[in-house]
């Protein structure tokens, strides 16, 4: 193997290797996306962050299930277009019960979260093997 070989392999196994991520981080969303659930949610307050509001709600009708041995969640709304809650109000949204960190309006849970960050490993993982490849030739 010439002294190029070399580098072209570190170039082109690290190129397969984001692809593989990236495909594995594509395939998680999806499951995330599969657990999604719409329920009716009681809302109980607002949670002030820095980076936004965030509303501890509790979970009514048949879908309640405690969480972690707690009664409410807190999460941040994504996609309400700032919509404000105020306590008591009863709202039906989508979450991941696994992981409500975000909820969503009813029917609009994404089905990759993060897309862009797919995205971006697949452009960087294909340029990766076409640059190994090309140095091998």
């Amino acid at each position: 193997m010439n002294a190029g070989g070399v580098p072209a392999l570190v170039v082109l196994v690290a190129g397969l290797g984001a692809l593989v991520w990236g495909f594995s981080l594509a395939l998680s969303c999806f499951r995330e996306y599969r657990r999604s659930r719409t329920v009716s949610v009681e809302i109980l307050g607002e949670i002030a962050l820095d980076a936004g509001p965030s509303y501890r709600f509790r979970v009514v009708g048949a879908e309640r299930r405690s969480t972690a041995g707690t009664d409410w969640i807190a999460s941040t709304p994504a996609g309400f277009d700032g919509r404000v809650f105020r306590p008591g109000e009863m709202v039906d949204l989508d979450y991941d019960p696994e992981y409500p960190g975000f909820v969503y309006p009813p029917g609009r849970y994404p089905v990759c979260r993060l897309w862009p960050v797919v995205a971006v490993v697949g452009v960087v993982g294909v340029a990766l093997v076409a640059l190994g490849v090309g140095l091998l030739v």
